[in-house]
């Protein structure tokens, strides 16, 4: 457990990347998979601009990749769609 979550990298996901959706959402219900591919291209467009600048993240974008295999997806939609419902 992590400030309540299942671990770190739950926790880091669900702040780094997933207040948004319940700021930008009209409603809309997400499912785990929709949240974790959201999440998922948030990263490789990061990596696509570090390729585009001339430099090699090859290395951080595997650990960021090998990090996402962790998170409770469950988790963060479930919250994502409780605080939505609350708008």
């Amino acid at each position: 457990m992590y400030n309540g979550y299942t671990n770190y990298i739950t926790w880091r996901v669900m702040h780094d990347y997933c207040d948004h959706l319940i700021d930008a959402s009209d409603n809309h219900i997400y499912f785990p998979e929709e949240i974790e591919d959201i999440v998922r291209n948030i990263i490789y467009g990061s990596y696509r601009d570090i390729l585009n600048a001339g430099l090699n993240g090859q290395y951080a974008y595997d650990y960021a990749m090998h990090a996402l295999d962790s998170v409770n997806w469950s988790e963060i939609c479930g919250l994502v769609n409780d605080e939505i419902n609350k708008k």
